[in-house]
């Protein structure tokens, strides 16, 4: 509770193995990689957490939350800003991320010497993979070099009220027969190059 980190070095900020995890009013700057990252069916539930400036870490990621192995996060509340790669990202079976009141500003490119940040360099606000499921509410995606949000193939996210805006495409969507209106409920897509591909 009333937590503050600042420059952490190490690559994370919070990470949690196997665990039950409940944070209120977190702050965190210039983490190296990832502000929180959840493993090995984790169970995380953060009130008021604001992560900035996050460095990218040798494969060139900048995490805001990053939830996989089966883990679950509640989030209530966020601000992301200045991310690499991806700003909020799930992945795996089992996984989900739910949120009220999440701000991602400004997520860029990848950027490291290792090929992999050349062939996919990313840029994504909110990201679901490898079917993981997210679901967001009264939010916001602002400044994404490449998606607001991306669905991959078997994954799935459902938003509602909220905005996507200044990104090259709002939402970029790879799973077979994605239902667009989960995308869409009261969901403004504005000055983006595309809104949805």
């Amino acid at each position: 509770r009333d937590t503050r980190w600042s420059q952490v070095t190490g690559g994370r900020a919070l990470v949690a193995f196997a665990s039950n995890v409940e944070v209120t009013r977190l702050r965190v700057s210039m983490p190296s990689g990832w502000g929180i990252d959840l493993y090995r069916g984790s169970e995380l539930s953060v009130q008021d957490y604001e992560v900035r400036a996050i460095d990218a870490g040798p494969f060139g990621w900048g995490v805001g939350v990053h939830a996989r192995e089966g883990s679950h996060a509640s989030i209530t509340d966020a601000h992301v800003a200045s991310a690499r790669g991806v700003a909020v990202w799930a992945q795996d079976e089992g996984t989900r991320i739910t949120a009220q009141g999440l701000v991602v500003q400004s997520v860029e490119a990848r950027t490291c010497a290792m090929p992999e940040c050349q062939s996919e360099p990313a840029g994504i606000g909110i990201g679901a993979y490898d079917g993981a499921q997210v679901a967001i509410a009264d939010f916001s995606v602002e400044s994404a070099t490449l998606c607001g949000v991306q669905v991959g193939p078997g994954a799935g996210v459902d938003l509602d009220a909220g905005e996507i805006s200044g990104c090259a495409i709002g939402a970029c969507v790879h799973a077979a027969d994605y239902v667009l209106s989960r995308l869409t409920s009261d969901v403004a897509y504005e000055d983006n190059e595309l809104s949805i591909d």
